[in-house]
């Protein structure tokens, strides 16, 4: 659940009613979404914030855990999370493929500063990096996206969308280029 009230939590239903399983304050701005990432990454939750910062609540052992990660400025309206489906080995781009990590997903990011960023998780710093910065926009990004337009193509495509409504495919990451 995102919240004006600056918290990330986890509810769990039990005997038909919703209880509070996992929760952090960690933001000091409204959090503005939250998206689970693939199964396969583990229970994560990552949530971003008017504050700037990514935070990740997950599963360690038995034990929910924490951990803020900033990485903008400015706002973060929205964010997705990669999912090894859309990545499997018919996309070949060189970018895409350095950067996958078997425990951390890449994100995408977009903000007030008119910007979509793309992150990847650096294991010695214990930190997400930009590797792709995009500004396409005359405001505010509202959403990010990843898709892959179908199966058999070998290419990955990353939207967003603005205040206004308008719409931009920010790239095809394939083998012959990232944009």
């Amino acid at each position: 659940m995102a919240t004006f009230t600056k918290r990330v939590a986890v509810f769990q239903q039990k005997n038909n009613e919703w209880q509070e399983v996992a929760y952090h304050s960690l933001h000091e701005g409204s959090v503005n979404e939250v998206k689970w990432a693939p199964s396969y990454y583990g229970l994560r939750l990552f949530a971003c914030s008017s504050d700037g910062n990514v935070s990740v609540l997950e599963v360690r052992g038995q034990a929910w855990c924490a951990q803020l990660y900033t990485l903008q400025d400015m706002s973060i309206n929205s964010l997705a999370v990669e999912r090894k489906s859309l990545l499997d080995d018919t996309v070949s781009n060189k970018l895409i493929q350095d950067n996958l990590d078997k425990e951390y997903p890449l994100v995408a990011t977009g903000g007030k500063d008119r910007s979509v960023c793309l992150w990847k998780h650096n294991p010695k710093l214990g930190q997400y990096e930009k590797i792709v910065t995009h500004v396409a926009h005359k405001d505010a990004v509202r959403n990010v996206l990843w898709r892959k337009p179908w199966t058999a193509c070998d290419y990955i495509e990353l939207f967003s969308c603005s205040e206004v409504s308008i719409a931009y495919n920010l790239g095809r990451y394939s083998q012959a280029s990232y944009y």
